[in-house]
């Protein structure tokens, strides 16, 4: 940093020397900032400006130490939004495999036909697979749960009622949240599941499927 000191008057008492400061470019301050101290600072005695230039010769340091300060805070902040994400990715990444894992295992003990089998079955009559039925998609496959259809291989007129009561109109749920609900035990079915008493009384089923119980396959 570096100051012009132009001093005026001759002889006078120290004290009344007067002289003007400039605040050189490289105080870190802005342009305004300095024309400002200019115009205020333009008419100081000599030990004024002694004093002001110690001041402003510190001003470097602190502008310098905020930056550092600023750049730690950034640094830190970046650091934990970073491990925040890494977290959550991790997270999710968990919670996809699991979500594979109980896929796997809940197609090994469902009796499922393909798409196109159900697709053709459907076409003896005026439904669409993909619209009515329940159709869980895993590695690129669908498998159709044939526990949908009666015994004539056409699909049953109370698991279309069903699903449809399930999907409802709004933020329709996953095919595989509707079949989890189907799967859990309930206990206003007397902690039976939604696909043990569907059998008997679909009726009963159905009603809960239109309750608040929808929530949860959100």
């Amino acid at each position: 940093m570096s100051f012009t000191m132009n001093i005026s008057g001759i002889n006078p008492p120290p004290r009344q020397l007067t002289a003007s400061v400039t605040v050189s470019d490289d105080t870190g301050l802005s342009r305004s900032s300095r024309r400002i101290i200019n115009a205020y600072f333009a008419d100081l005695t000599v030990e004024q400006t002694a004093l002001l230039s110690r001041a402003l010769s510190k001003i470097p340091a602190i502008v310098e130490g905020a930056r550092k300060k600023h750049l730690e805070q950034t640094s830190r902040e970046v650091r934990a939004a970073f491990e925040l994400s890494v977290n959550a990715m991790n997270e999710l990444n968990a919670q996809a495999w699991a979500h594979e894992r109980w896929h796997e295992a809940v197609l090994k003990e469902l009796s499922c036909i393909s798409l196109a089998d159900a697709e053709a079955r459907c076409e003896l009559g005026p439904w669409d697979a993909r619209s009515d039925l329940l159709v869980l998609s895993h590695q690129g496959r669908s498998h159709v749960p044939a526990f949908q259809f009666d015994s004539s291989g056409a699909p049953a007129a109370a698991w279309i009622t069903l699903i449809a009561a399930l999907r409802g109109t709004e933020s329709t749920p996953a095919n595989w949240n509707i079949l989890a609900w189907l799967l859990r035990p309930h206990p206003l079915l007397d902690n039976r599941t939604p696909l043990e008493v569907q059998a008997t009384n679909p009726q009963r089923v159905r009603q809960l499927a239109r309750s608040n119980t929808r929530e949860h396959l959100l």
